[in-house]
């Protein structure tokens, strides 16, 4: 191994002694910055000096070699006064045009010594950009902004009755707060800050807690720099001490900047912040960076947080890149990120030609390929090569939709041979550039305490990881990726080698792609018609791993992985919480070599390793949804995709008027290992009033329900006069928030018999407070006093229950895929009208739609009115038994004495121009319902199971009126003696056409 390892260094010993002797004979020529003007630390703006600088350095002959020295101290640089470029960044916002400090642009053999000297940005601009250049150095300095783009909170104080935190803000003053939302200004631009990275006292991030939404119902400034915070779901998860880095997902600008450049070193820099990127190279070859550091500026920095994005970045390079002695820490992303991008094939020209597009809004405008560089092609869904190992090369190369390739996403490509006859704009190809892909050596760095992952390698070249330190990455240490689906970044490694590295509980939260310490990890939607694996080569060996949690790698698609003579020690800092329970986790692989490792607490392969069937373990725990609203008004959520809560996906409650447009409840597409989401109802509506929209939503994988929309009894534990009562919330998950206010109508209900008590009576409040606790936060049990004098039979020795009718919303629920569930699939339980309509109901495990009402256990209110159930499509729902589930649509009230009953409970029903493909009998059960509707529905029949339920009838009505059944179609026929089944019903009641 030595002597291989020897061989393969060779090359880089070559360039490295090259890199400061390639030009020509003769001395160095020193320059000093101070004479163009400027000394240090005399905050002139040395944005204009540094332009004369460069200037200066253009009229140099190329080869002769140059230092240009900077005297110690601090130097400022602002955006006025200095370059002005238009420049297109592999993997940040293309905002033009951009403001450039040091545009290093078409020179050679420059070096640039700070000698130890600060560099303080101010405004939006690139520190230093590095285009077309040879053998350039940066060395001996840092870089730091004055202002930057994040803002960090500090916890002060935490009042978990009163809801609230005080914070102090840092850096100090450039905000604003508007309409409750918190506005990073000055130094001519402003962000709304609306995420955070929270970190405990220690600089750790917190357990658990990743992409926090900093988006609290009140923001008050009650001193300047120190806030008082109201109605954020972290109040009762953050404790004194704690800091929130606040960011936006803008990254317009990284640190330095590289493009189209040979020869590039880096030595000895500080970056302490950057908008995007630390570092961001593309397109060059040979990249050499030696105690490059993403970092605080030591122990007693009071910022938490460094770069907006990624420590380092390399975007199609080639030849090598070296990156070691290096501190990367307090990122909002990963160390290293190495990677080319992937072109989509959009358009066949003929049998050479091709145009290919790049795909991600991020990634753009920058040279692609060049004549003569070897390129292949990959098919999208199953991320395999086209071909028996075909490559060939690029014959001509030019944009379609610019003048050049800079700001291009269009080219058109002719290559040197024919190629494969598959390729063409209706499937999903794409074309990978096989020559602008490096070799990599990653060792001697430390990464700690940043967001997302820590190390990300997908090159076909060799990749060294080596003695490297792993300390509390957020999430994943080290991924091997490949994307052809989203990110779109090549490609597939064939040579890893990940040893001597120390990981110390990584992974304490979830991520993407963040299966386990170390993740292979490709995107494949098509996993099982994959026939030829993505990566191979991998060799994980004499690490250290010392984790609290238990998956230790997690691999996909891979051909040859040796995982050998590691130890794996246990610590006792965090909880486990990971749902991936084993330490090895393969999907389709082979090849595969585990041997020579000490686990200190055992090894048991059964146990510890996972290939085939998955089974979601899990708890009946449900503390924290992933989206929480509470008294709030006008909320949207669009375009979101959450992939796990550890209660709902999003939980509403007192609400009014909420509109979800591509909310999601889902896995992360095919070749996502999980098979589980939600630990309860995907979206979960209780006591809101206005209008619910929920529509375009995929909701799949979920332990219960895609939807349930309720109110909630309280349960009348005392009358005390002819107006006033005591009543109580009684189920153990629903108390403890605002349940009614004064002039909310109510109506009042007789629990057993589940009927409303008088004739159509209500009333409203005139006064509300909670008993057991000071205000109603927190509460149990409420003395209610109405307008009206209430029923006289409402007294604490029967059964009775109080309903809020204010609260109560229309809903629309429509576009929806929902599949794979667990238990139900929608419901509804609200006197407003209800719309559900071109959704589909795709093997849900049990009902489909429930419309229910309970006022025994889940006190969960009420009777539905108007309910139109139209357009949908039902495909094998109902798969297996659970509460509620007598057919694929159940009308299911919960009522003790249903004998007794004189009023209906429901009514308004419409089931219409739905089709229905089902394996077995029930289509509709209802009870106590007084007019159904059903029409113009399909139902067809599939084999896919065999026959299990006990309903044996396509509908069961027990205690209804006002039935029409008419102009459906059965697929084998409709008997009405044998297909409906009726009880404590008239059957006059019901009409079959």
């Amino acid at each position: 191994m030595r002597l291989h390892s020897l061989v393969f260094l060779l090359p880089f010993l070559f360039i490295l002694g090259c890199r400061s002797n390639v030009s020509s004979s003769g001395e160095e020529r020193i320059i000093s910055f101070e004479t163009f003007g400027i000394q240090p630390n005399s905050k002139k703006n040395a944005s204009i000096f540094a332009k004369k600088l460069i200037d200066s350095l253009q009229k140099i002959p190329a080869d002769e070699r140059v230092k240009v020295i900077f005297p110690k101290g601090r130097y400022d640089f602002y955006a006025t006064g200095s370059f002005t470029r238009e420049y297109y960044i592999s993997n940040h916002d293309q905002l033009n045009p951009k403001n450039v400090a040091f545009a290093l642009e078409n020179l050679e053999n420059i070096t640039i010594d700070g000698q130890g000297s600060e560099f303080i940005f101010h405004g939006r601009m690139i520190p230093f950009s590095i285009i077309k250049g040879e053998n350039i150095s940066l060395q001996n300095f840092s870089i730091d902004f004055e202002n930057p783009a994040f803002r960090q909170l500090t916890i002060l104080a935490v009042d978990e009755n009163k809801g609230e935190v005080t914070a102090s803000v840092f850096p100090e003053n450039n905000h604003v707060i508007e309409n409750h939302k918190f506005y990073r200004t000055g130094e001519s631009y402003e962000l709304n800050l609306f995420q955070a990275m929270p970190f405990r006292a220690d600089r750790r991030l917190a357990y658990q807690r990743s992409d926090v939404a900093f988006n609290p119902k009140e923001i008050e400034e009650i001193s300047p720099n120190q806030l008082r915070i109201k109605g954020w779901y972290q109040i009762p998860l953050t404790s004194v001490g704690e800091r929130f880095a606040l960011r936006s997902h803008k990254r317009p600008t990284p640190g330095v900047f590289i493009s189209q450049s040979k020869n590039t070193a880096v030595d000895n820099i500080q970056l302490h912040y950057a908008e995007g990127m630390g570092l961001l190279a593309q397109m060059s070859e040979n990249i050499f960076l030696d105690g490059f550091s993403v970092a605080l500026k030591g122990k007693d920095d009071p910022r938490y947080f460094t770069t907006q994005a990624d420590a380092t970045h390399f975007s199609a390079c080639k030849g090598v890149i070296v990156s070691k002695n290096g501190l990367y820490e307090g990122m909002a992303d990963d160390a290293i990120n190495v990677h080319g991008t992937y072109l989509k094939i959009i358009k066949r020209l003929d049998a050479k030609t091709v145009q290919a597009q790049y795909m991600h809004p991020q990634a753009w405008g920058f040279v692609w390929g060049e004549k003569g560089d070897e390129v292949q092609f990959l098919e999208s869904e199953k991320m395999e090569l086209l071909g028996d190992n075909f490559t060939t090369k690029i014959a001509s190369i030019y944009a379609v939709d610019q003048p050049r390739a800079f700001g291009a996403k269009v080219f058109e490509i002719t290559f040197e041979n024919e190629i494969p006859k598959e390729i063409n704009e209706k499937g999903k190809f794409s074309v990978e550039n096989l020559t602008w892909t490096p070799e990599v050596i990653f060792s001697n760095n430390v990464i700690r305490n940043n967001r997302a992952r820590g190390a990300l390698f997908s090159t076909p070249k060799k990749v060294i990881c080596e003695n490297n330190v792993f300390d509390h990455t957020h999430g994943t240490a080290i991924l091997l990726c490949g994307d052809s689906n989203g990110w779109y970044e090549t490609g597939a490694c064939r040579e890893v080698i990940i040893r001597n590295n120390q990981f110390i509980n990584a992974l304490t939260s979830n991520y993407q792609f963040t299966n386990a310490i170390i993740s292979i990890y490709p995107e494949i939607p098509n996993l099982e018609g994959q026939e030829k694996f993505f990566h191979s080569g991998i060799v994980i060996e004499n690490n250290t791993f010392e984790t609290f949690d238990q998956p230790i790698l997690y691999a996909k698609s891979t051909d040859g992985i040796v995982f050998r003579n590691n130890v794996i020690t246990h610590s006792d800092e965090f909880e486990p919480f990971h749902w991936n329970k084993h330490r090895f986790f393969f999907e389709k692989v082979k090849n595969v070599l585990i041997e020579k490792n000490q686990f200190e607490n055992g090894f048991n392969p059964e146990k510890d390793v996972s290939v085939g069937e998955r089974f979601a373990l899990r708890s009946h725990k449900r503390p924290t949804p992933g989206v929480f609203i509470s008294q709030s008004k006008n909320t949207a959520v669009d375009n979101i995709q959450l992939h796990y809560a550890e209660g709902m996906g999003l939980l509403a409650q007192m609400s009014e008027n909420i509109f979800l447009d591509g909310f999601s409840v889902a896995l992360k597409g095919k070749d996502d290992p999980r098979y589980f989401t939600t630990q309860a109802d995907a979206t979960h509506f209780s006591a809101c009033k206005g209008v619910i929209v929920s529509k375009n939503g995929l909701y799949e994988g979920m332990a219960d329900d895609a939807i349930n929309v309720h109110g909630t009894y309280l349960k009348i534990i005392k009358r005390l006069d002819a107006k006033t009562v005591q009543a109580q919330y009684m189920h153990p998950q629903a108390w403890g928030f605002v349940w009614g206010e004064k002039g909310d109508e109510v109506q009042f209900l007789e629990s057993e018999k589940m009927e409303l008590l008088g004739d159509n009576f209500t009333t409203k409040i005139a006064s509300i407070y909670a008993v057991d606790q000071p205000r109603a936060f927190g509460a149990k049990v409420f003395e209610i006093t109405f307008e009206n004098e209430i029923p006289k039979e409402i007294n604490e020795k029967g059964k009775f229950s109080v309903e809020n009718l204010t609260w109560t919303p229309e809903v629309i629920f429509s576009n929806n895929v929902i599949r794979n569930n667990r238990a139900r699939g929608a419901l509804f339980s609200t006197p407003k009208k209800v719309i559900c309509e071109n959704n589909v109901f795709d093997h849900t495990h049990g009902t489909a739609i429930l419309l229910c009402g309970d006022s025994n256990g889940w006190y969960e209110t009420g009777a539905c009115r108007e309910v139109i159930i139209r357009n949908n499509q039902f495909i094998n729902a109902l798969t297996s038994n659970y509460q509620f589930t007598n057919a694929i649509i159940s009308i299911y009230p919960e009522i003790p004495n249903l004998e007794g009953q004189e009023k209906f409970f429901h009514s308004g029903i419409v089931i219409e121009n739905n089709t229905f493909e089902t394996f077995d009998q029930p289509i509709l059960y209802a009870k106590s319902t007084d007019g159904i509707v059903f029409r113009n529905n399909v139902i067809t029949h599939s084999d896919e199971f065999e026959p299990f339920h006990w309903n044996k009838h396509r509908f069961f009505f027990e205690k209804v009126k006002n039935v029409l059944i008419e102009k459906n179609q059965f697929e084998n026929g409709f008997n009405p003696e044998k297909d409906v089944r009726i009880e404590l019903s008239e059957e006059k009641g019901i009409q079959i056409k």
